[in-house]
């Protein structure tokens, strides 16, 4: 059974929430301490049997988690093959739209992953193996869930802004 098969009153008890982990901090967590197999309950290991379906985060949590590179990578997203153009004038990397997409499957990412850690080089925006190797269920990049609020809106929205802006006319050029 799942959590979501619960009747509704025992479905959001305490008692019956998966554990979800939160890191706030000056800098980045280790993932081989924090996503380890045992929970520590005092101080005896407990083994707890539970299928992890999927990983939510925002992208820079999802590179550390996915030992893949960030956002502002050339292959940086988790779910296709598209290859980000560098453009000087805006400093930022585009990732120009194409009809045909091609998609990362578990096989891809797999071999990709391994080949990143067995040559120590990026491969298709790997560094290597990914933590959730050893304990999510459903396999990448399926189990990969984005957290869109976070991706879409975070600093975008304002450069977006800064640049619709910075391209209206102002006193001294209304004129021409």
């Amino acid at each position: 059974t799942s959590i979501i098969e619960l009747p509704p009153r025992l479905r959001y008890k305490r008692c019956n929430m998966p554990v979800v982990s939160v890191w706030v901090g000056y800098k980045e967590p280790n993932i081989y301490m924090w996503l380890d197999k045992s929970i520590i309950v005092g101080s005896v290991p407990v083994k707890y049997n539970i299928f992890h379906y999927g990983i939510i985060a925002d992208c820079p949590a999802l590179a550390l988690i996915l030992n893949f590179i960030n956002h502002t990578g050339y292959f940086c997203c988790f779910y296709c093959f598209i290859r980000g153009q560098h453009d000087r004038r805006c400093r930022k990397r585009q990732y120009i739209y194409s009809d045909t997409v091609c998609t990362r499957d578990p096989t891809s990412f797999n071999n990709h992953s391994h080949s990143a850690e067995s040559n120590k080089l990026k491969v298709y925006g790997h560094r290597g193996r990914s933590i959730l190797d050893e304990i999510i269920d459903v396999p990448l990049p399926h189990s990969i869930i984005c957290d869109y609020q976070h991706v879409t809106l975070l600093r975008h929205f304002r450069d977006v802004m800064k640049a619709i802006s910075c391209s209206l006319p102002t006193k001294e050029n209304a004129g021409n």
